[in-house]
């Protein structure tokens, strides 16, 4: 009898579980400021390979309405690279005299980025509905403020549930699905599968970690495997988001 009860009480908590659902929004509060670190490599073995770290700055300025008013600011970027037994290296912390003449060069294209100032206006659900950069001939920053930009869902979801999303950056396309794994009490886990397509093709894989109260991505990996001319090139994205 008492294996029984054990086995009706574990069934039915499973069953509590599984009926969980959780909607997906953004929570700011203004007046917090949380960092955010890109890091990516990617490489063709044996001929080229990168390595970029950016990280930047955001604030949470106020609300309108029910929308939140962020302002990001880039705080550091790093750029190794390796072409055809050619290297280049870049550090937005080194003076001119810390830097090779291919560095200089780098940083001369960097200096609006690292001067720019992004604001934008974001909905609940993570839309971008108003972006303004300044200087405008810094307007790729805006690219980079919107690595962790995921956008949810209206409906309530439940473990299994899907949800999907394009991007478009750089000639590729990214057709991403998201999968809700797992719900904590703190943090949410989301699987990513996908396919890319536009100048080459290939397959999409990674997870995401949401902060359940705030709503914040705080952790995620995505992976990105394309075909080009009959070699594999792997693209490896980590995107953290931690609140100052």
């Amino acid at each position: 009898m008492k294996k029984i009860i054990i086995a009706l009480l574990i069934g039915f908590t499973m069953s509590v579980q599984a009926q969980e659902t959780v909607k997906l929004r953004f929570n700011y509060t203004p007046g917090d400021v949380y960092v955010m670190t890109v890091k990516t490599a990617s490489a063709m073995l044996p001929v080229m390979s990168t390595e970029i770290t950016v990280a930047m700055e955001m604030e949470i300025l106020g609300k309108e309405n029910e929308n939140f008013l962020t302002q990001s600011r880039f705080s550091r970027i790093i750029m190794n690279t390796m072409q055809n037994g050619t290297s280049m290296n870049y550090d937005s912390s080194k003076s001119d005299d810390e830097l090779d003449q291919n560095g200089k060069l780098v940083k001369a294209q960097m200096e609006p980025m690292m001067q720019a100032v992004i604001n934008a206006t974001v909905n609940p659900l993570g839309e971008n509905l108003k972006l303004m950069v300044v200087p405008t001939d810094a307007a790729r920053a805006g690219d980079f403020a919107n690595q962790n930009g995921m956008t949810y869902p209206e409906k309530a979801l439940a473990v299994g549930d899907t949800w999907s999303a394009t991007k478009n950056s750089n000639g590729m396309t990214m057709n991403s699905t998201y999968t809700l794994k797992q719900i904590d009490d703190e943090v949410i886990t989301v699987d990513v599968s996908g396919k890319a397509s536009g100048m080459a093709e290939g397959k999409v894989s990674g997870y995401v970690f949401i902060d359940r109260a705030s709503g914040v991505p705080t952790e995620s990996k995505i992976i990105v495997e394309i075909d080009v001319m009959g070699k594999t090139v792997k693209t490896e994205a980590i995107v953290t988001m931690e609140k100052q």
